[in-house]
């Protein structure tokens, strides 16, 4: 497999938001599993998984940053990347 050079499936900067949302989202809902209420396979599993997403995330934002420069204002609202996923700080006036 060759090495990918930015972000390589075109799609508009609104997708890429959505999807870097989404894998936020399922981070964090693999991050509020009590690891002692599952078994040692599926908490391998889980961890496997959680490692792929993390550095899924990071290679989206790191390409999305070049390409677009930053993340987006929305509806005229500050926008901030933060680990909670795309948040809508303060109003720019």
């Amino acid at each position: 497999m060759s090495k990918l050079d930015g972000l390589s499936i075109p799609m508009i900067m609104g997708d890429w938001v959505l999807i870097m949302e989404s894998i936020a989202v399922r981070l964090k809902k693999m991050k509020s599993i009590d690891p002692d209420r599952i078994d040692e396979d599926e908490l391998a599993d889980l961890y496997t998984d959680q490692q792929n997403l993390e550095g899924t995330l990071n290679y989206i934002k790191i390409e999305f940053e070049k390409e677009y420069g930053s993340l987006p204002n929305v509806n005229g609202l500050e926008s901030q990347w933060t680990e909670k996923g795309f948040v809508r700080n303060t109003c720019n006036k």
